[in-house]
């Protein structure tokens, strides 16, 4: 072998041997790295390459922003945004522990090959298995993966089809350059994945009842909705509605449920008020139906409906569920989980 021979020879293995060196400082590589780690149940070296506790970590705070934000919406009283507040304190109260639990369920998986069998966990704790299943991702294998590299941070993108709610989505995991390896250290868009998800629930609840909702609209016709405040003394108010409604339908009708929303002009809720009526319907005919609402002076909202006159307010009857006399029901869906098993 000539001088030449040798010095490309040399020159082709130091290129391939930088190359390799390159790949094993690329996020490709750790990914490689982390398979190969739960295929040989090695525990280390996917702890090297996953922040497990920081990953369970920004899991959790983006599980509970969600539900925060799904229940102090415009639409939220103001018990149910204080109901969300004190649930969120109690979460991070239990948030070690939580991860405690969650961290476990990982690495007994990396360990076992096995997702939460035979793990001593309660029903309520957070999971790999609930971790996946909330956002549609268990059970799928061989995903393709892009990454976009941003300096010392990588950003790998993973799509995958929901089928529990037949839509694609996009999961997004941040990455961070540990100095010759990577290392995963949160799901980044988790809490807009749960809103997604949630989202794409409520549309699809919205579609399945609207045909529902027609007939229901076809079986009865509220002629007259009204509030009366009465009482003298304060330890006596109360406010009466009355609800005129008629039976459209070629059947008598035995039961209506729904709920009666009271608005002020602004359109800010005031009350709502779940109902049942009993009292038969006959075919083509109309019932008057009273309801009283005991007013609580500590609650700003009784206070405000009982001053509030008919004339200021709006007032509102869905119904939810019709029994006929023949034992048949028209009902909407009460969520998108009853949908779900209805079309299943």
């Amino acid at each position: 072998m000539n001088k030449l021979s040798i010095s490309l020879f040399v020159i082709l293995l130091i290129v391939c041997l930088t190359g390799y060196y390159y790949w094993t400082t690329t996020p490709e590589y750790s990914l490689k790295q982390i398979a190969t780690a739960i295929e040989q149940h090695d525990v280390d070296t996917f702890e090297k390459h996953v922040d497990i506790e920081n990953f369970v970590e920004s899991a959790i705070d983006q599980f509970m922003l969600e539900q925060l934000s799904s229940v102090t919406d415009a639409k939220s009283s103001g018990w149910e945004s204080l109901g969300a507040a004190f649930g969120a304190g109690l979460i991070e109260m239990m948030k070690p522990k939580l991860v405690s639990y969650a961290k476990k369920s990982i690495i007994h998986y990396v360990e076992t090959g096995n997702i939460d069998d035979d793990i001593n966990v309660k029903e309520d704790e957070i999971t790999i298995a609930t971790l996946t299943s909330s956002i549609g991702l268990a059970d799928k294998n061989n995903l393709n993966f892009k990454i976009t590299k941003n300096g010392k941070v990588a950003i790998l993108k993973i799509p995958y089809h929901n089928d529990e709610i037949q839509t694609d989505m996009v999961i997004q995991i941040t990455m961070r350059d540990k100095g010759g390896y990577w290392r995963i250290i949160e799901i980044k868009n988790l809490q807009d994945m749960l809103a997604q998800i949630e989202s794409t629930k409520e549309q699809q609840l919205l579609a399945a009842n609207q045909p529902i909702k027609d007939k229901i609209e076809k079986t009865i016709t509220v002629l007259q909705l009204q509030k009366t405040s009465v009482g003298k003394k304060s330890w006596e108010e109360k406010v009466r509605i009355s609800m005129a409604i008629r039976n459209d339908h070629l059947r008598n009708i035995v039961e209506v449920s729904g709920e009666i929303v009271i608005k002020d002009k602004s359109g800010e809720v005031i009350k709502s008020l779940p109902v049942t009526v009993e009292t038969p319907i006959k075919i083509g005919t109309a019932e008057i139906l009273n309801w009283e609402i005991d007013i609580n002076q500590f609650k700003s909202d009784d206070v405000k409906l009982y001053k509030l006159s008919n004339n200021e307010v709006d007032i509102d009857f869905t119904a939810s569920r019709i029994k006929l006399d023949n034992g048949n029901e028209i009902k909407l869906f009460s969520d998108w989980n009853e949908m779900k098993s209805y079309q299943l």
